[in-house]
């Protein structure tokens, strides 16, 4: 929770030229420049579905840096108790603190500057 900065709902999105497909854009929020990251098509496989609309989004910060995130669902945040957290099974995308079982499903947590440090390779790359 202290990475989540807000949500916001962005005015405008704008494409960057050659950009990754995770990659939305760039928006102005509050007169910062943030970019906007698509969640799902970061952290998923090659195949998942382009999300439309980026009605809102998820401001997150770690050590001065910001991103916007947009997902089909923004999260609920919630306090989890310590050691209520387990650990999963590697993933191509190392980006999780742990999960922990809502309502019968596996949720991820995502460790703050593991994803950060995931998108900055990931743009290094392109």
């Amino acid at each position: 929770i202290e990475a989540v900065e807000r949500t916001e709902r962005p005015s405008a999105v704008t494409p960057v030229p050659r950009a990754p497909e995770w990659l939305r854009g760039v928006t102005s929020l509050r007169g910062d420049v943030v970019t906007v990251v698509e969640l799902n098509r970061l952290l998923a496989h090659a195949g998942v579905e382009r999300l439309e609309d980026v009605s809102s989004v998820l401001v997150l910060h770690d050590a001065g840096r910001r991103i916007a995130v947009q997902s089909t669902a923004l999260p609920d945040f919630v306090r989890i108790a310590e050691g209520e957290a387990r650990n999963l099974p590697p993933t191509e995308v190392d980006v999780y603190a742990g999960g922990i079982e809502r309502d019968g499903a596996l949720v991820g947590l995502l460790d703050m500057p593991k994803l950060l440090d995931l998108i900055e390779r990931r743009l290094n790359d392109a």
